[in-house]
């Protein structure tokens, strides 16, 4: 703002200078400085009408919706005809709900300039609001978006000059939403799962704002560009010369749209995602609409302008908050009464909503609820919202109105309440997703629109498919039920930030990979010059178009100089770990990251709590918890934090006493491996020294019949009391058709004393501990399946660099294979020694044939 300084140095109160940066603050989401800039402005420019408006828009963002209001009626006064002021005053209305008084102004906003689509298209997004408008007609609305502001002939889409099938797709994308916004939260787990060798993307940002989430996105992004400055034909011929294959629409009819720009066809494909995915956006030049089964379920199709792709499961992908505060116990049970609520947007709330809402606050009389958004803090609006209740017969005493606060703030307040109830006809989306992760059931009814299902499908593909009902008297059934069963209830909020984190809603790898099917299913389509088409994505994640009768089969991108081996197995790779140790190593981080491992990390002493990878939708944790024979232990907590074990500790001559002395223990619930039903498999399983070794194995011969790998730490000179020996591990192994196979990460104790430090790392003589690992035997190993095989070379290669056994195993599967895992082993050499997440030895699971970590699991441990 240099040049805006050294006017306002000369004349403090320029106005030109004071509007212009009133814009800048306005475009950067810079509310309490737009206002304070503009608020110097009127002082000498009290009469000026550009002045006033934005004023009015500065009092808008601060949610000084009443004076916003009634500046723009002093403008409508003087300037009847001009269009802005209805649109502003519709868009303060809309936030207050007062959904008939914004509709009616943007038709009359509409009506003064038929040729700026932001009235008209604010009315469609209104629309979606009122309960009283049925699917028919909004359709109907939205289709003649067409008719209104698209060129009647468009020009020529641009023809790319490299049509292959396989090769590297150039995606562009619109939006206003490049940040801590829904459309942020909910893409960037897909684009930082995204194949390099599959797509490029180019970026264009209608927003200024940038946060932590802005960085991710523009890090993975070939190219940034902001684009507010861009008329509609400067945007579309940017696109062309950008040569961009597939251009996503992330705005759809809300803030940041650029619908005439995408009207004007400047890709080859068009598609609509996230940002303002209400409905058809009734642009014909858009070619595809991405959904899913939930949010268009069979029978949607004639109502959309654009073919509609359905993805298997959830329509978006949802990334957490990095900060998410603890859930804490439940309200009810320190309250003595149930805290219903709601965070959504309070333009969702309608007198139908607060009525069917009022009845379950009649049906529950000592209940309250909880209101919490931007509009709660105009007392207008309060009253408003106490008179809807009081109608009904709820007085305001029960009725807890907040205003907003950053998005920790609002995470926190989830936990005073215990049950969310989802607006009607426009659902939850976002809020949903926040308010599972914070332990809250929500409960919803679909309502007529794609706008009116976001909540369905995310609690349908979280796995709570019950929430979802049909009606309002089963709305109210649900919820009164669970405010009934406050013990189920306190289970569901203990239990529900899992379920969301390990279902697809969270899945970030899963859904890259079915976008990814999406992307080149229809660009294989365009490259056959064959129109746009319906297209369903399985559970398999295979394509298939409504016109054809067998599946698309995909050509992907590969290197003509890359002939490295990739490792491919069907399933992900299923390890336990009892001490949790697992979480340390590098190579289990990379290959977390690949796709390639579902890890299931039992943590006694809960050591590895405050480690990021817990958080990964791969893992899954269970502090508190052991394995063993599943009767009841004791966690020996120690001075030494580092001896805290399961295990009684051993006071040594070698060691400091104190150390090991027991300052609490603890009652410790343990589980026998051949319990867990809900465990599809162990293919490695990792246990450490601190825990009962021997009553774990013992107690799991069974899951571990079809075991690829044991791994046992063994104590050659016992810390802890029943630290199995050699000679243990030895006879289970025989008895259970294991052997030894060798000692790896070996633990030396030098008995050099300390002046003698840097002797010490190389003279180090006795052999304190050290992992032993137990492979199947050899005719266990010649019955193992080609994928077991595969999944057991892997293994050896990138954890323990045991490469001519995984040769072997290789070699029974095909000596073709087992050749060029080794060609390409000797090629790079220097890269063997660790596993890289993206390294020639990258590793992938497709997917097939892959169970997942049941929910049994859950039950049973908690």
């Amino acid at each position: 703002m240099t040049h805006l300084d050294l006017a306002q140095q000369h004349d403090p109160d320029c106005v030109l200078a004071l509007t212009i940066r009133t814009r800048i603050h306005l475009d950067r989401n810079q509310a309490p400085q737009a206002l304070e800039c503009i608020q110097c402005a009127t002082d000498s420019a009290s009469n000026n009408t550009e002045v006033q408006a934005l004023l009015a828009q500065a009092l808008h963002q601060n949610d000084k919706y009443g004076e916003a209001i009634e500046n723009l009626k002093r403008l409508i006064e003087r300037e009847p005809s001009n269009y802005h002021h209805w649109n502003n005053i519709g868009n303060a209305y809309r936030d207050l709900a007062l959904i008939d008084d914004a509709n009616r102004c943007y038709q009359q906003a509409a009506e003064l300039n038929p040729a700026d689509p932001a009235p008209f298209s604010n009315w469609i997004t209104g629309l979606h609001y009122d309960p009283r408008a049925n699917r028919d007609e909004i359709s109907r609305i939205a289709l003649d978006w067409q008719h209104r502001f698209a060129p009647a002939h468009p020009p020529a889409r641009p023809t790319p000059a490299d049509r292959r099938p396989d090769r590297q797709l150039r995606i562009g994308m619109i939006s206003d939403g490049f940040r801590q916004h829904p459309v942020g939260k909910m893409i960037i787990r897909c684009l930082e799962h995204l194949k390099v060798v599959e797509f490029e993307f180019f970026a264009y940002t209608s927003n200024d704002t940038r946060d932590p989430l802005t960085a991710r996105i523009e890090g993975m992004s070939a190219q940034w560009l902001p684009i507010q400055h861009l008329p509609d034909d400067a945007l579309a011929q940017r696109i062309r010369d950008d040569n961009i294959d597939i251009l996503f629409d992330l705005s759809g009819h809300n803030s940041g749209s650029r619908m005439q720009a995408i009207a004007l066809e400047p890709a080859p494909l068009i598609v609509k995602w996230v940002g303002g995915l209400i409905n058809t956006t009734g642009v014909t030049a858009i070619d595809y609409l991405l959904s899913d089964t939930i949010q268009t379920p069979a029978g949607e199709d004639a109502f959309y302008s654009e073919k509609l792709i359905r993805m298997p499961n959830d329509y978006i992908v949802f990334d957490p908050p990095a900060y998410t505060p603890k859930i804490r116990d439940l309200p009810a049970s320190v309250n003595g009464y149930v805290t219903f609520g709601c965070f959504n947007n309070p333009t969702k709330l309608n007198e139908v909503t607060l009525g069917e809402w009022a009845k379950i606050l009649q049906a529950k009389s000592d209940s309250k609820l909880m209101l919490k958004g931007r509009a709660y803090v105009h007392p207008e609006f309060r009253d408003q919202v106490y008179a809807s209740f009081e109608a009904n017969g709820i007085g305001r005493e029960r009725l807890i109105l907040e205003g907003p606060g950053d998005n920790g703030e609002m995470l926190e307040a989830y936990n005073r309440v215990d049950i969310a109830l989802d607006p009607w006809p426009y659902s939850g989306g976002l809020t949903t997703c926040e308010s599972f992760l914070m332990g809250v059931p929500v409960v919803t009814l679909p309502g007529p629109t794609f706008a009116g299902r976001h909540s369905a499908t995310h609690l349908i593909n979280a796995g709570m498919p019950e929430l979802v009902v049909t009606s309002w008297d089963d709305y109210r059934a649900r919820v009164i039920e669970l405010a009934e069963d406050l013990d189920n209830l306190a289970t569901i909020r203990r239990l529900l930030r899992d379920v969301l984190l390990r279902s697809p809603v969270c899945d970030g790898e899963q859904f890259a990979r079915h976008f990814t099917t999406a992307m080149r299913a229809i660009w294989q389509r365009y490259c056959r010059e064959q129109a746009p088409a319906p297209l369903t994505i399985d559970l398999e994640g295979k394509a298939w178009f409504a016109d054809q009768a067998d599946a698309e089969i995909l050509q992907h991108p590969t290197s003509e100089t890359d002939d490295s081996f990739e490792w491919q197995f069907d399933g992900k790779i299923i390890a336990v770990d009892s001490g949790a140790r697992s979480i340390n190593v590098q190579a289990t981080l990379d290959m977390l990251a690949q796709g390639a491992l579902e890890l299931v990390l039992f943590d006694p002493a809960s050591k590895a709590r405050n480690k990021p990878a817990i958080q990964r939708e791969s893992v899954h944790y269970y502090p508190n918890i052991g394995l063993g024979d599943g009767r009841t232990g004791n966690l020996h907590a120690c001075i030494d934090p580092e001896l805290t074990s399961s295990l009684q500790p051993l006071i040594r001559e070698d060691a400091n006493e104190n150390d090991a002395q027991v300052i609490a223990k603890l009652p410790l619930n343990t589980i026998a491996l051949d319990d867990i039903d809900g465990l599809p498999r162990v293919d490695w399983l990792t246990l450490d020294e601190l825990n009962d070794s021997k009553a774990i194995l013992d107690h799991g011969r069974h899951a571990l019949a079809s075991t690829l790998i044991i791994q046992v730490r063994v104590t050659f000179q016992p810390t802890h009391a029943n630290q199995p020996n050699f000679g243990d591990l030895q006879s289970w192994a025989t008895r259970n058709g294991f052997r030894f196979f060798r000692f790896v990460d070996p633990l030396h104790r030098s008995y050099l004393p300390e002046p003698f430090a840097e002797a010490r790392q190389h003279h180090t003589s006795e052999l304190v501990s050290a992992n032993a690992l137990l492979l199947p035997t050899q005719p266990r190993l010649k019955t193992l399946s080609d994928n077991q095989r595969v999944k057991l070379a892997f293994l050896l290669h990138h954890v323990y660099e045991i490469y001519d056994l995984a040769y072997w195993l290789l070699s029974e599967t095909g000596a073709a294979l087992a050749d060029h895992y080794w060609q390409d082993l000797h090629k790079n050499a220097s890269e063997i020694t660790r596993f890289e997440g993206q390294s020639c030895h990258s590793a992938h699971s497709n997917g097939i044939g892959d169970e997942s970590i049941s929910r049994e699991i859950d039950q049973l441990l908690n």
